[in-house]
């Protein structure tokens, strides 16, 4: 039998997580597989038990450390990885994140295994210095994932056309739950908007929270879903509007959406997106999504150029604020959105996706 070993950041709570145990889950059932993190913390996603589990024991979040400790631990993690590849006999190699890559691309120097990485991220925000490094890593990979076609463009440069394939990301709940199926009946939905992603700042949570404000339409309550460093700062702005009476932040919830999969009105205002998971479930709600766009197109293209959902520009809080109130006073409208949004589960079901990733796997053993 193959092996697989798939390389992530995190077992926890995030996007790269979610995929990476889907994808575990998928190969299992042909393939021995072991899902790496490189750090040691609570699995949220619900994994098989035939998926083997390791970890690296790399800190990445911890900043306090000097740059020699954080190069002696890169250095670890490099040698830890390299004696689960032999102890596992791996064949492919499969990282989440161009960062990711390029440790496997050490570790693995020398052995005979495959090298599949997948970009995660914007890669219009790299330095000069950081393109070429990730250059180099999609140029040693046998095959590279991408999320959007703006992110597949940003290497062009490498001459790899021919084996870089994208793949978004499976419509599946955080714990496999496919929630409601119910129609979007607006008569039945609860009147709230929510927001769901990490508390930090390019995900420009103020944006939404000024907008909110600007709508002088309270009928809607505001829950924001999340953990981070703006938490104190989006505190202190709910405060200085004098809206804590109609917009609340709840931390510490790993399935927003088994929670609120009955609202009406999903936003995500963030300055950047690779293919956000939250969009997705919102999306498998029925939910009306209203969402900015920004690089590199994933929220554009989950929601079809805006004919799932509503885009507005990056930034503008008069649009976001336009948005909101035209469907909350357009009922039609918010209802055929919500109900084409719902094809997300068509589109991106298990199966189709399941067979994207299985088809390169096949093309790499």
């Amino acid at each position: 039998m193959n092996t697989i070993l798939i390389l992530i950041p995190r077992f926890g709570i995030g996007g790269i997580s979610k995929i990476g145990s889907f994808l575990a889950n998928t190969l299992s059932s042909d393939y021995r597989t072991i899902l790496v993190s490189l750090v040691s913390d609570n699995i949220t996603s619900m994994l098989s038990n035939k998926v083997i589990k390791e970890t690296l024991s790399y800190n990445f979040d911890d900043t306090s450390i000097s740059k020699w400790v954080r190069g002696l631990q890169k250095v670890r993690t490099v040698i830890r990885l390299r004696y689960l590849i032999k102890k596992y006999d791996v064949d492919v190699i499969c990282t989440f994140g161009l960062d990711l890559g390029k440790i496997a691309n050490v570790a693995g120097m020398g052995l005979q295994c495959k090298y599949l990485t997948s970009e995660r991220g914007n890669p219009y925000r790299y330095s000069s210095k950081q393109k070429q490094k990730y250059d180099q890593v999609v140029r040693n990979a046998d095959a590279v994932v991408f999320q959007t076609k703006m992110a597949q463009k940003a290497f062009a440069n490498c001459g790899m056309e021919s084996k870089f394939y994208i793949i978004q990301n499976p419509a599946i709940g955080r714990n496999s739950d496919d929630y409601k199926k119910s129609s979007h009946n607006i008569l039945t939905r609860e009147k709230r908007i929510v927001y769901c992603g990490r508390l930090s700042r390019e995900k420009n949570i103020d944006m939404l929270i000024n907008a909110y404000y600007k709508l002088k339409n309270h009928e809607y309550e505001l829950i924001i879903y999340g953990d981070g460093p703006e938490y104190g700062h989006l505190l202190e702005l709910i405060q200085m509007y004098d809206l804590s009476d109609y917009v609340s932040i709840a931390t510490g919830c790993n399935d927003v959406f088994s929670i609120e999969y009955n609202s009406e009105i999903f936003v995500l205002t963030s300055n950047e997106e690779g293919m956000p998971n939250a969009l997705i479930e919102a999306m498998m709600c029925g939910m009306t999504c209203i969402v900015t766009d920004c690089p590199p197109g994933g929220c554009r293209e989950l929601l079809e150029d805006g004919e799932r959902g509503i885009l507005v520009p990056v930034n503008d809080v008069n649009k976001l604020r336009d948005s909101l109130q035209l469907v909350i006073s357009n009922r039609k409208l918010s209802e055929q959105l919500g109900n084409k949004a719902k094809d997300i589960s068509i589109t991106n079901s298990i199966d189709v996706i399941q067979e994207k990733w299985n088809s390169i796997i096949r093309s790499l053993v």
